[in-house]
């Protein structure tokens, strides 16, 4: 079987790959440069064509390298002041590593809570855009290394990078709302919800283990 890279033709109708139905628009597959320069200018039409066409393994491809520019400024200065900086490069790869099972796991549990609120359970779709969207965070050294050229003060990078985080969750509701083909407000109370339910899972869980502890 030929593996799929995920920007094959997208048979709208087939059972299981989140397309959608018949009589609906099919915005097409974009390409690599098309995707990627619509998450910066033109995010809504993007992330339409992302859901779409569900290129997985370049959410994946997108997502790892996102997470080793984020680490790009302490490697840099870990290598101009010590001669090994392999401890941060490593921390790098395994924040690379965490951040792809996060968005595996954490795309799974917002589709699953979505569906209660009327949405189409479209995993794939999610978690392409999605990850896609994190494509965002290779401007991050660009902001480092403008903030120290021009010697801003340090708050205004902490802004900077604030900026960032607000961009891709912005896009991340984007693309939990045309994933999952509902309102923006279905969005957000999935976000809320989804966050919610994990939380109190985890204290329930932690409850559960100290009174299990406790009592022996």
């Amino acid at each position: 079987m030929k593996a799929k890279t995920g920007f094959e033709p997208v048979n709208p109708n087939s059972p299981g790959t989140g397309g959608k139905p018949a009589g609906e628009a099919d915005y097409g597959n974009p390409g690599l440069f098309e995707a990627l320069y619509g998450i910066l200018f033109q995010p809504l039409p993007a992330i339409k064509k992302i859901v779409s066409a569900e290129p997985v393994s370049l959410a994946v491809f997108i997502s790892f390298l996102a997470s080793l520019m984020i680490f790009t400024p302490q490697i840099a200065d870990r290598a101009v002041l010590y001669p090994d900086p392999a401890p941060v490069m490593l921390l790098a790869f395994l924040a690379a590593v965490a951040n792809l099972l996060l968005l595996f796991i954490g795309a799974l549990f917002f589709t699953l809570f979505a569906r209660f609120l009327g949405g189409d359970s479209n995993y794939f779709g999610f978690f392409a855009a999605a990850g896609i969207s994190q494509f965002v965070f290779f401007l991050y050294p660009v902001a480092v290394f403008i903030s120290r050229l021009a010697g801003l003060p340090a708050y205004l990078g902490i802004f900077l990078r604030t900026v960032l985080l607000a961009w891709y969750y912005l896009l991340f509701l984007l693309s939990l709302r045309e994933s999952q083909n509902f309102s923006s407000f279905r969005a957000v109370l999935t976000v809320v919800g989804t966050v919610a339910a994990c939380a109190a899972l985890v204290f329930l869980l932690g409850a559960g283990a100290l009174a299990l502890v406790f009592s022996l």
